[in-house]
């Protein structure tokens, strides 16, 4: 049985590392967007059953010659699917 989870989105304007389940009960694949949307969105879908940890990280898109914020932003969720 597939069961769509809600989909999990970085909403700031940069880039990210592709997020990872552990374990891989559950299904991550990258949605599609528009061009220039100034995020990225991943559709979680629990393929087993248990207790998965997504994570993932992100930093912001600097233009070259401009000043830039120096962070990285860090995601991790646990879920459930019973």
């Amino acid at each position: 049985m597939v069961v769509p989870v809600p989909v999990l989105s970085v909403t700031f304007a940069g880039t990210t590392v592709a997020p990872q389940a552990t374990p891989a009960i559950v299904a991550l694949a990258p949605e599609a967007l528009p061009t220039g949307a100034g995020y990225e969105a991943w559709k979680v879908t629990a393929t087993g059953h248990g207790t998965a940890v997504i994570e993932s990280t992100g930093s912001p898109i600097c233009p070259p010659g401009h000043v830039c914020a120096q962070y990285v932003v860090l995601f991790r969720v646990t879920l459930v699917v019973p």
